[in-house]
């Protein structure tokens, strides 16, 4: 299982339990060489999401014309790993759409060095933007 519910008082903030690891494999897109942990609270309680050792992601997909704006290699990048896998991932969860977007923001939140309005601004281009990645992934099930 690679999404566990927990107790409330082992994990009382949303946090990643572990180091992100990964390394380039191509153009844009790098592979977990350890485990990456995250503990959301999107629904109001603690749930481990564990992403395996091979997963591959693009980090953020962040448009050439925003990059001024958004440096591709930042703190989101960690979350941009855990909302790739939960989108690549739709049959391992019972996560929807906008809870895997929220949990994206979450992630996002807990580095205090991640300004308030780039947090904001990626939140809402992943709302706008991903909705057609989240339907062509036929696992989810309509959610």
């Amino acid at each position: 299982m690679t999404v566990l519910e927990v107790n409330n008082d082992d994990f009382p903030i949303p946090e990643f339990l572990t180091n992100m690891d990964v390394r380039a494999i191509g153009r844009g897109k790098w592979q977990l060489l350890a485990p990456l942990h995250y503990v959301t609270h999107i629904r109001g309680y603690p749930q481990i999401i564990a992403l395996e050792i091979g997963y591959v992601s693009d980090l953020s997909s962040i448009p050439w014309w925003a990059r001024s704006a958004i440096p591709v290699n930042d703190y989101h990048r960690w979350a941009g790993f855990v909302h790739d896998w939960l989108f690549d991932n739709q049959d391992l969860h019972d996560f929807s759409r906008l809870e895997v977007d929220c949990i994206f923001e979450e992630a996002m939140e807990i580095f205090p060095d991640l300004k308030e309005w780039r947090i904001a601004l990626m939140y809402r281009a992943v709302r706008i933007g991903a909705g057609k990645n989240w339907r062509n992934n036929m696992s989810h099930s309509g959610r």
